[in-house]
């Protein structure tokens, strides 16, 4: 079998797919969508500072707007390399709702690029259970997961699952790359 080495630029292919949808609940207000826009397009200086505004002013009359904006700026600390930042919004999120697919996504990306990857799968395996709106990248991130903790066969199809859901994304086939199936 194969001995599988993980790229270390891997980690922002990955962050740079990281699911934005929670913040679809926006209500109009702009310092709320400016925070959903910049997660989306992937702007983290002034994203940050965006959702901190959010989240300091107009989110915080709503739960679900908030836990949106948190969700999102999240995402941008871990495109920040701010992963424990990130760990913190996910988990107010999750105190918010702990069935938050996205939030549990964030999270498990989080803990994967901790090094925590027992947690990942949970966490990416939780959030397939609630559908977040790119299952593939769960799928993707629960692979990366299972290969660092040495269950390859729970890699390779998790993997397998990720570009057969999104076979345009090229993430999932360049991991694949690194596989070689034998039969015996």
């Amino acid at each position: 079998m194969k001995t599988i080495i993980v790229a270390t630029g891997l980690s922002l292919a990955v962050l740079g797919t990281v699911p934005t949808s929670a913040a679809s609940i926006s209500y109009n207000r702009p310092l709320t969508n400016a925070c959903y826009e910049a997660a989306a397009i992937k702007k983290s200086p002034q994203g940050i500072a965006q959702c901190n505004a959010a989240i300091t002013t107009e989110a915080t009359t709503d739960g679900a707007e908030r836990m949106a904006s948190l969700v999102n700026r999240g995402i941008l600390y871990l495109l920040a390399d701010r992963a424990a930042d990130a760990g913190r919004d996910f988990d107010e999120a999750l105190a918010f709702d702990p069935q938050q697919p996205e939030a549990l996504l964030g999270k498990a990306i989080e803990q994967w690029h901790q090094g925590n990857n027992a947690d990942a799968v949970q966490l990416a395996t939780r959030s397939l259970q609630y559908g977040p709106k790119r299952p593939a990248v769960a799928y993707l991130i629960r692979g990366l997961a299972n290969e660092q903790q040495g269950d390859l066969r729970a890699a390779y199809s998790d993997l397998q699952t990720a570009r057969q859901i999104e076979p345009n994304w090229a993430e999932p086939a360049v991991e694949l790359q690194r596989y070689r199936v034998v039969r015996r």
